[in-house]
This record gives C-alpha cells, structure tokens and sequence, in this order.
C-alpha cells in the first residue's frame, strides 16, 4: 500500500527516527494510522516504543521546543504537546510497547480498525494482523476480541463515537459483547467518562449519539437523572415524557448547529423554519462561529457544554408543567450541580453554565416585551447572563422549535427568533451602545449625589444609568446627574 505523509508529519517522523537508538523500535499506532490511509487530517499522534519512553520524549521535545509531561509512571506513557498557535495543538503519545512484539501489543487493542502500525523505519507498509483496511474499506467496526469491552468498559461509548464518525456499522458479535458491557461504565472514573461523553457531544449527529446511548441504556449509567425525566409527564401531548422532549429539543439545536455554527452553512435549512432562521440569523453566522471556537479548557471546547447543559433543561414542576416559573431553574441547577461535579467538570466550564440555568425562562418572559427589545432589556438580559446568554439564546430558540413542529404553532417561535435577533444585535454589533454602554458617572461620583443614609444605593444607581443609557435617554455626565437628581428625588419621596 502506498502511504503519504503531509510535510509537516513527515518532518516529524524524521526528527523522531533521530533519536530512536539502534536497538529501540517505535511505530506509529492507532487512529494515526486509520487517518493515514483514509487520507484524513492528523490531529493527534500515538507511539508505541520498544524503548525508554521518558529519554526518547524528553529528547524530541527539547529538539522541537515542545512540552513534555509524564502521563502515567505505571503504565510508563508520556505527552509531547506541539503548540503551533494558541488555538491549534497537536499530542503526541508515547507509550511502551505492550507484549514482546507489536503484533501482540496490536491484539490488546480496541478495535480491528485502530489495531494497525506502521514501522517508523518500513514507513512503505501497513502492520495489519486483522485485515482492518478491509474493514476500514467495509465501514465495519469490529472488536478486537471478545473481552475487548469487558478489558476496559469505556469502550462502549468509543465504538458509538467511532461508528457514528466513520459512519462504520458495528458487528452484530460486537454489539453483543458492547451490550454486556454496558453496566460495567459503572467502574470507570468520572474523568474518563466526562472525556469520552464529551467526545460524543463534540462529534458528529449528538441526537444519534444520544439516541443509541438512551437504547443501549448507557444514557442512565453516565446521567442516573435521566430516570426522572422518563418517568415525568412534560404535559403538551400524549403523555409525553420529559425526556421525549428533551430528545426533541437536542435534535432542533443540532439543526442549529447544522445551519448556524459553520463559516458556510448547511444544505438542511430547506424548510419553512430553516428559512427562517437563516434569513433572520444568517448575518450572524461568522461571528457564531468565532464565538463556539473558545476553549473552556484545553481538552474541551463550548460545543459539547451547549448540548451537555441542554440535557439539564426539561427539569419541570410536576404540578404545575405548563408554568414552571422559578422551578425549572431551581431544579435544573440542583441536578446540574451535583452531576457536574460527579463528572469533574472545571471551575471554567461551571461558571459558564450557571448563568444559563439560573435564567431558562428568561427570554420566554421578553415575550412581553416592546417590538424590538428595548436597549435596556438587552443589557439587562447579558447583564444577568454575560457571554453565556448567546447559549441561553439558542437553547430557548431549540425549545421553540420543538414546541412549534410538535404543536404546529409558529407564532410563538416567530416571536422568540425575533427576540434573539435583537439579542443577538445586542451582543455582536451594537455591544457598547446595549451590552457595556458608557456609565458616565463613576461609583464615588455618584455616591456624592446621595444621602449619606443612601450611599450602599450607589450599585443600584450605577446599573440604573447603564440601563438608561443602553436606551439613549443618557448621552452625557451632564445627563447622568440630571437623571440620579430626578429619579433619587421622586424614589425618596
């Protein structure tokens, strides 16, 4: 088989085989390999070394200028961490080979079409002791053995991620043994799980990700809170659980994501709602885009949350489903805050998610509202909510889609995709006239203006003139004053 290497890769390999003694053998192992010969982009990079793992990464990343981390003692692995800019990296693995060849290190894997090598002194062939390019040309996923899942239980969601992304059909053997399997993620660690769930979420048609894991019943293995949605009437028809329309609202942000989230768009907004949404939204498409590409941590990026914190939002008061007022964010946080720590997730991500949780019926309250938003709605909208009120927009708009195609209603989607238009104006182009417009007055300032019994006001009054300057009824200091001079009097009066 004839295999090509980029130039950036093949400048590495060769900076890797200076180093390697005589007597070490290192290979290329793993999706390395099966992105090699799909001819897909390489992101990350495994080696298997026959080796002194710790001597041969210090001396590549010291030769490259490249962070060196040991990853596990135990199990003698280490990271090498290419950083060509702050958003683009690239890991490289190392790890000891398992057994006394790489054919016996290649049968302790995971799947047949992640059990390939390349020798990085024979780069001109394939190590292939199960036939996996077969299988990768077959679009089949295939356990290595029957203990495969059984040997390391998050397996179970790696193959639902690999088959959804290589659109691979899972062997009807494999998915028996992935089946038995399934209570067994029970004893992995929270870490591990997060990881891969995440992966999932990060990855390709989540509903179908999430879809296969709800059959599988590993949805209630990584969230045991899903039994309470199942078991919870939502109260629009037919008995229809919380978890039915939670599964709904994830299909419509996935739709979202198709038409909204990608520089050129998608081909699927080719209904009457998607046509909506691209010629009311589609302006803000680019600047989506740069907003979904932070990082909250180095591992994981905003995506994943999105669909993540979507799964904690049809938490409603069984009394009162059509109403749930302060309820359904007091729930979703409780249930959001205990799982997120189960998962370990970071203070970063956390802190993110809370403001969206706190105010889940926020924007149904704009309903109300003056046509547009007034620029003091919009502030206090982001006030409450910061960066991670775009989030709160597109999972309220989700929920008005599956509320509209499953009632047949657009009016009240109609309204929310205007509210989120002018929320959206808000944030990305006009963010210093609604979203931080100028105070004017400064704290001290405006304490001088009060009583000296009123003075632990001055935060109230501060917000107050950001409120009326978002709506352009302040343009100056002057203004400012005038304004704390006749709203203080008639407030104390």
């Amino acid at each position: 088989m004839l295999l090509s290497f980029d130039s950036e890769l093949e400048k590495l390999l060769q900076i890797l085989l200076f180093h390697l003694k005589p007597v070490e053998k290192a290979y290329l192992v793993g999706g390395v390999v099966r992105d090699i010969i799909l001819r897909q982009p390489i992101h990350d990079l495994d080696i298997a070394l026959d080796g002194d793992v710790h001597t041969f990464g210090r001396k590549v990343a010291d030769t490259t200028g490249a962070a060196f981390f040991v990853l596990n003692e135990k199990f003698n692995t280490a990271r090498i961490i290419f950083k060509y800019s702050e958003e683009i990296r690239m890991n490289l693995d190392i790890v000891k080979l398992r057994g006394k060849s790489i054919e016996e290190d290649l049968k302790m894997r995971d799947f047949t079409i992640n059990a390939m090598a390349i020798n990085l002194r024979e780069q001109y062939r394939v190590i292939d002791p199960f036939n996996a390019v077969d299988d990768l040309r077959n679009h089949k996923l295939i356990a290595c053995s029957e203990e495969s899942f059984k040997d390391d239980p998050i397996r179970v969601l790696r193959a639902l991620r690999q088959s959804i992304e290589l659109g691979c059909t899972i062997e009807k053997k494999t998915i028996l043994h992935l089946k038995e399997a399934v209570p067994l993620l029970d004893s992995i660690s929270s870490e591990r799980i997060r990881d891969e769930f995440f992966r999932l979420l990060n990855g390709k048609n989540v509903p179908q990700a999430i879809q296969v894991m709800d059959h599988i019943h590993a949805i209630e293995i990584i969230m045991p809170e899903v039994i309470e949605l199942k078991e919870s009437c939502r109260g629009f028809q037919n008995d229809e659980s919380s978890w039915t329309f939670t599964f709904k609202v994830i299909k419509q942000l996935s739709f979202l994501d198709e038409i909204l989230l990608h520089e050129k768009g998608s081909p699927v907004a080719n209904n009457l709602l998607g046509g909506q949404i691209i010629l009311t939204l589609g302006k803000f498409r680019l600047n989506l885009v740069e907003y979904f590409r932070q990082k909250l941590t180095e591992e994981r990026s905003l995506r994943p949350l999105f669909y993540y914190l979507a799964l904690f939002s049809q938490f409603v008061d069984q009394n009162n489903p059509f109403n749930p007022g302060q309820t359904r964010s007091e729930k979703a946080m409780h249930k959001f805050t205990r799982h997120s720590r189960t998962l370990a997730l970071s203070n970063r991500e956390i802190k993110y998610a809370i403001p969206i949780l706190q105010n889940l019926d926020v924007i149904y309250t704009m309903r109300k509202e003056e046509k547009p938003l007034k620029g003091s709605t919009v502030y206090d909208f982001f006030h409450k909510t910061g960066e991670s009120g775009i989030l709160l927009c597109l999972l309220s708009l989700a929920e008005s889609l599956a509320f509209a195609t499953q009632m047949g209603d657009t009016y009240q989607f109609e309204r929310q995709l205007a509210i989120v238009q002018d929320l959206f104006t808000g944030y990305f182009e006009k963010n210093g006239e609604w979203v931080n417009p100028p105070r004017w007055l400064n704290g001290n300032e405006v304490g001088y203006l009060l009583r000296a019994e009123d003075k632990t006001q001055t935060g109230y009054w501060l917000e107050k003139l950001k409120a009326a300057s978002a709506d352009k009824k302040i343009n100056s200091k002057q203004d400012a004053i005038d304004f704390i001079g006749a709203n203080y009097l008639t407030s104390t009066e």
